[in-house]
């Protein structure tokens, strides 16, 4: 048996130190391959970089994606983790976006606030519901801590589908609504139920209304610039510069010398003046 413990802890030794080598090589290679050195300076400024990031890829790529979100250096933590909470709250779908990129923007954003606020912000909200205090009356502790977990789940399945496409989603909301106050709570409870079904929503005629509506504005803008005499008139207008020939303000008047090999661009009046005193169109030499 001592034979056999002793082999199995040389075994395990052996493989502690090749994860311990494999880690750093790990960290080495997403420090300095991966990151700028903008980014480098901002991962060694942090005062938890020695302890807890160096060595550690996990940390170190949480770390990345806080300085990716987070453009201000030296920033005081209150700010930070209230423009990380107005950011998510805040968050929309872009016209053509599709609920899966969305989404895996909307868990972007909540992976940083989590970063500085933690999960418990409803457990005082959660602890005030009624169905708390019942699973309080029995003292039912994983009853109510799958409370507190289904309160902050659902939160952030309301916040991702606050964000949508109005146009395309609105319905859903107004939905939802209606039925909660017909005593009908159909809300989503987790994001992959949110996204189940904003994928499988039938977009709302208000989107294609909207698209019509862009379309038809193009399409007049394009027209009205195509028939516009002004653009004519400008594409093939003279413009006034400085005369080549006496520096005064005047409409180019283009003359080529005998050899072809320069175009002298003078007022009419200087051009005129020059033919009546020496009796050709040769341009005149620069001053």
């Amino acid at each position: 048996m001592d034979i056999r413990y002793q082999e199995e802890l040389r075994q395990y030794l052996d493989r502690v130190e090749t994860l311990k080598d494999v880690m750093n090589q790990a960290c080495s290679l997403i420090f300095s391959t991966y990151c700028s050195k903008l980014t480098q300076g901002r991962l060694e400024a942090l005062p938890e970089f020695e302890n807890s990031i160096r060595n550690n890829p996990i940390e170190l790529l949480k770390a990345i994606k806080n300085c990716m979100v987070e453009s201000v250096r030296a920033q005081h933590p209150l700010i930070s983790m209230m423009d990380s909470l107005i950011r998510l709250a805040n968050i929309k779908m872009c016209n053509q976006e599709s609920p899966l990129e969305h989404v895996k923007q909307f868990k972007e954003y909540r992976d940083v606030m989590v970063s500085h606020l933690g999960k418990d912000l409803l457990d005082y909200h959660t602890t005030q519901t009624q169905a708390y205090k019942d699973a309080l009356h029995v003292a039912d502790s994983a009853a109510k801590k799958k409370l507190k977990d289904g309160a902050w789940d659902t939160w952030m399945a309301y916040l991702m589908m606050k964000g949508s496409d109005y146009p395309r989603y609105g319905s859903l909301l107004q939905g939802f609504g209606a039925q909660f106050s017909l005593e009908v709570d159909q809300c989503p409870k987790d994001l992959i139920t949110a996204t189940d079904i904003m994928s499988n929503h039938k977009l709302d005629p208000k989107h294609f209304e909207n698209r019509e509506a862009q379309k038809k504005a193009y399409n007049k803008q394009q027209h009205e610039k195509k028939d516009s005499p002004a653009e004519t008139e400008t594409s093939f207008a003279q413009p006034e510069a400085d005369c080549y020939a006496c520096g005064r303000k005047a409409t180019w008047h283009a003359t080529v010398q005998e050899t072809q090999q320069a175009c002298r661009l003078v007022c009419k009046q200087s051009h005129d003046c020059y033919e009546e005193e020496h009796g050709t169109s040769r341009t005149p030499p620069s001053q």
